[in-house]
């Protein structure tokens, strides 16, 4: 018997050896090959005076194999002839292999053109003046891309006229020019007023002071408990630990914080350590003395109060100059003259009722200037214009140079899979989600649309791109030329009508909305709206002509820039605010401090005298940074960010001090909490093992780790954790964000009987506590993972069951904030795609809105796609305008982009990502320039917002629907003045029906 036992087993060694040996030979009968390869880079250097040698650094070439893998290679051949003037083609070749890439070799240096480098100092005279080239640079621009002074230039001009004078330049046949304008009517002088700044000096005696700081150094760089005086000349940007003080020309102090801005002609004083504490106690307003390493600072009194008024003379003074109407400069300095004979009146004796009269007139002349520059001071007014579309320009044609290429997962038709692009054209279109990008390419194959979702041209063809195949479809631009060889995709690009024409066509979506918006009696300063227009057109032409001026490469940033400033300028006008819609932003705290300062008092105070400017309502503030809390709590670790932090009479305690302060501003703080984030180190109570699984076992990660929903532990602590924030500060609304599951598929294999593989199942859950308390739930017994695999009725409970406990957290926790605080509104930021993130998120938030367990939404709809959030405002407007919402804005959008995504959300309001994103200047100027009305927030009671809208539409009313109609609506007026809406609404049957319709929404809700 045993002898047979061992045969059989013999046997059985014998035919696995010889199976395996066989398997080894068909393995062996495979053999990598190379198919094809491709030039990944072309050469940095693609421009070349004749002579040169060819230059092939940064060239990569890859050779693809029969497995679809790739390689680099570095013993290709290069192979060309003699380079010629013109475009070279260069071929690498590499076995049998070859492609090619161009170059272009130009003819020895030679000037190609002339430009001006730097305008004249002066470039605005009266009626007889003598043309002054003070200041005039102009510049050679040669072949070989260099540029060079030249001196020996000719003058052309005319005898200078009234108004714009074009001044031509000549050098060796090349010509360049520039415009001068001439004003017609002699300026009137002033008085004499040199003397007032002495004036304010001698009238602060240095033995009438308040603070005395000795000692002073004046430049070098900052040290321990060191004061430095840092003017224009020595000025050293300092770090952010220590305090500082900016006094403008005149000793006023006009900033103080951590760090402040040099003021022209003014100075800073620079504190560290125990000097920065000293430094502290000067406030703006207070007035300072520097003489011989001593400063002395003088608090208000009357010498102080007095001299406030020379100060605001002379900073008017220094205005006057800006303007350019001499009639209008004329009328000003008549008052001027009337003032300065008061003010040596004043400073010899001073007099309550001449200060009184000095201010006044001071108003007066401020209000003209205002006026003047046009800058901040929004208004209504109309103007009768309708503004033509500008047509395209072909500059080089047929110029297109190659500029980048694609080699990677290609298709024709199908479904568009990750990392790939799909042509589809009119025999393969199919649906697109809108999670990738695309380009419309016409039939001579140009591109003629870009966006997340693009229109299928005439005869032409899409190229659908995801995730890398996204990226690389987001390179090419409006205008470029596009061939596909091998399944390889080429770019090539008109550099030149290529940003002249993407500028026409941001130029001509403005004049759509501003036509529109006229069109419809929307309300706007038209006036100012019609100057910027003629800016932007102006620049464009500008754009066009430097490119027959032969220096449109060297001139082109700073033109293309002008017009993106403007058309930002234009886009930010037309932002109609619904008065009392939300107006918030994200905030991270201690997160940028090059943009905003949250280690002091007066560094919150300033950040949020900044959000007030620019119109913002509600500040969502992380009560976080990192994984640290910002006070003293249970539940987690408190950020050593406030080890060295004062907040005055606050101490250390950021929270409250950032809390109080917006309040006393009108602004509403929400408090942004990430609900089932994992904060893996600053948590004292959570740990890994609260951590969400997913069903291959790995933590469930998106670009965070997710807590356990499911958890009672995890419910319980984050509850404690919500009431303990509620109870101890006085929050006006609380924030769920990443209140939902990391992503799950098992959705779609509800209608499955039995998966066949496991691995293509994403989904999460799967931690010991929550499968048995799901199986106890429903009575099961057995693997979960199996049951999910091959019981379809399992899967769909599964997902029931996470869903209600997270609704069931939501509620608890809810209830649990407003018990405490009983006004206290509930926010939770969602993702946008509510269809889907029901089932692959399970955030069924309008749900949870039919509930009340949440109060408002912020669908955040982050997309550099303007018509995807077009789209998606479109559609919040359409399924939820029963509902609280406001749309979430991204991050790093260009300005004009974010001005013209405000336009799609204004009606309902807005929240930025965030606040190092859109607290820099050029957002904080464009915001200032359109916000106008009393600020306001959802918390004001129905009469406050009320007489704000009131205020508002009668100032409409009078400036800009009595103008347009040439009508008086004396009566309406004195309607709405009178509070009498019911006859309001009668009496507006009479007038323009687009009228009608916009002051009664405006009042909706309201009347």
């Amino acid at each position: 018997m045993k002898k047979l036992i061992f045969i059989f087993l013999f046997v059985i060694f014998v035919f696995s050896v010889s199976c395996g040996n066989k398997d080894n030979k068909n393995n062996e009968e495979i053999k990598k090959e190379i198919v094809d390869i491709c030039i990944v880079n072309p050469p940095i250097k693609t421009e070349y005076i004749i002579g040169e040698e060819l230059n092939t650094d940064g060239l990569v070439v890859e050779v693809l194999y029969n497995d679809d893998t790739k390689e680099e290679v570095f013993d290709y051949d290069i192979i060309y002839t003699e380079m010629t003037i013109g475009n070279n083609t260069i071929y690498v070749k590499y076995l049998e292999f070859e492609k090619s890439f161009n170059i272009v070799v130009k003819d020895i240096r030679k000037l190609e053109s002339i430009i001006v480098k730097e305008m004249p100092k002066k470039v605005s005279y009266f009626i007889g003046d003598n043309l002054d080239l003070d200041g005039l640079v102009i510049e050679g621009l040669y072949n070989d891309n260099t540029r060079e002074e030249i001196f020996d230039y000719e003058v052309i001009c005319d005898d200078l006229i009234i108004g714009d004078n074009t001044i031509y330049i000549e050098y060796n046949g090349f010509n360049t020019k520039f415009n001068v304008i001439v004003n017609d009517v002699e300026r009137l002088e002033l008085l004499e007023y040199k003397d007032f700044i002495e004036k304010i000096n001698s009238s602060l005696k240095l033995d009438k002071y308040d603070i005395l700081f000795d000692s002073i150094i004046f430049g070098g760089y900052r040290d321990k408990d060191t004061m430095i005086v840092f003017d224009e000349d020595n000025f050293v940007k300092t770090n952010i630990y220590g305090y500082e003080v900016a006094v403008d020309e005149f000793g006023y102090v006009v900033e103080t914080n951590t760090n402040v801005t040099l003021r022209e002609n003014g100075y800073v004083i620079s504190g560290h350590g125990t000097k920065a504490k000293a430094l502290r106690e000067v406030r703006v307003g207070d007035f300072v003395i520097y003489i011989d390493d001593i400063v002395f600072v003088y608090k208000n009194n009357e010498l102080v109060e007095q001299n406030k008024i020379f100060i605001e003379f002379l900073n008017v003074i220094n205005k006057i100059d800006d303007i350019n109407n001499n009639s209008d400069y004329n009328d000003i300095v008549i008052l001027i003259n009337e003032i300065i004979p008061l003010l040596n009146s004043l400073y010899d004796s001073y007099n309550e009722e001449i200060e009184v009269n000095v201010l006044e007139k001071l108003d007066i002349i401020m209000s003209c200037i205002i006026n003047e520059e046009n800058n901040y001071a929004h208004k209504y007014s109309y103007v009768n214009n309708k503004y033509e579309m500008m047509e395209k320009i072909t500059v080089n044609k047929n110029n297109y140079l190659f500029n980048s290429s694609y080699n990677g997962n290609f298709y024709y038709g199908g479904f568009r899979n990750k990392d790939s692009i799909v042509h589809y054209n009119k025999d393969t279109y199919r649906e697109r989600n809108p999670y990738g990008y695309e380009i419309a390419v016409n039939k001579d194959n140009i591109v003629i649309e870009k966006d997340v979702l693009v229109n299928l041209p005439e005869d032409g063809y899409i190229l659908s791109g995801h995730t890398l195949g996204a990226e690389f479809i987001k390179s090419i631009s409006i205008g470029d030329k596009i061939v596909i060889e091998d399944n390889i995709i080429y770019c090539y690009r008109d550099t030149i009508s290529s940003i002249i024409n993407e500028t026409i066509d941001n130029r001509n979506n403005l004049i759509l909305i501003l036509n529109e918006h006229n069109e419809k009696d929307i309300p706007h300063d038209y006036e100012y709206l019609d100057y910027i227009v003629n800016d932007i057109d102006e620049n464009i032409m500008n754009l066009i002509n430097s490119v027959s001026d032969g220096y449109f490469h060297y001139d082109i940033k700073h033109k293309y820039e002008d017009v993106c400033d403007a058309i930002s300028l234009g886009y930010s006008q037309l932002i109609d605010y619904k008065i009392d819609s939300p107006r918030a932003m994200w905030y991270y705290p201690f997160t940028d401090p090059s943009i905003y300062d949250d280690t002091s008092y007066e560094g919150v105070v300033n950040t949020l005298d900044k959000f007030k400017d620019m119109g913002f309502n509600e500040i969502i503030l992380l009560p976080f940074h990192g994984d640290y809390i910002l006070y003293d709590s249970e539940y987690f670790y408190k950020s050593k960010s406030l080890d060295n932090c004062s907040y005055g009479e606050y101490g250390n305690n950021y929270l409250e001090c950032f809390i109080t302060e917006a309040h006393k501003r009108g602004i509403l703080v929400n408090a942004f909490t990430q609900t089932f984030r994992c904060f893996e180190k600053g948590s004292k109570v959570l740990n890994e093992t609260h951590y969400q699984v997913n069903i291959d076992g790995n933590f469930s990660k998106g670009s965070i780790y997710y807590y356990d929903i499911c958890s009672d532990f995890v419910q319980d602590t984050l509850y404690s954790w919500y009431i303990e924030l509620v109870s101890m500060f006085d929050f006006d609304k609380i924030e769920y964000d990443i209140i939902r599951y990391s992503v799950t598929n098992l959705h779609s294999y509800l209608d499955v009987d039995v998966i066949s593989d496991i691995s293509k199942i994403e989904d999460p859950g799967y931690t010991e506590y929550s499968m048995n308390k799901f199986m106890q739930k429903y009575n099961l017994s057995g693997n979960l993972q199996e049951l999910i695999i091959n019981n379809k009725e399992v899967r769909k409970n599964w997902l029931l069951f996470k869903e209600e406990e997270l609704i069931k957290f939501i509620e608890r926790t809810s209830k649990g904030i407003k018990e405490v605080k009983p006004d206290i509104v509930i926010t939770a930021a969602v993702m946008n795609d509510y269809d889907r993130v029901k089932t692959s998120f399970l955030q069924d938030y309008k749900k949870w809105l039919d509930m009340g367990i949440i109060d408002q939404i912020e669908p955040m709809v982050y997309s550099q796609s303007n018509s995807y959030v077009l789209n998606k405002a479109q559609y919040f407007e359409k399924n939820f305008s029963n509902y609280d919402y406001r749309i979430g804005l991204g991050y790093d959008l260009s300005a004009s982009n974010l001005m013209l995504q405000m336009i799609y959300s204004d009606d309902v309001g807005f929240v930025f990502f965030n606040a190092s994103d859109y607290l820099r200047n050029d957002y904080y100027n464009l915001l200032c320039r359109n916000y106008h009305f009393k600020h306001i927030n959802d918390f004001n009671n129905r009469e406050e917002i009320l007489e704000v809208i009131k205020d508002d539409i009668i100032d409409k009313i009078n400036n800009y629907y009595e103008v347009k109609y040439n009508e008086s609506y004396d009566d309406l007026i004195l309607l709405i003045e009178n509070n009498e809406y019911g006859k309001l609404e009668k009496d507006l049957n009479r007038v323009n029906e687009n009228m009608r319709d916009y002051i009664l929404n405006t009042f909706d809700g309201y009347i």
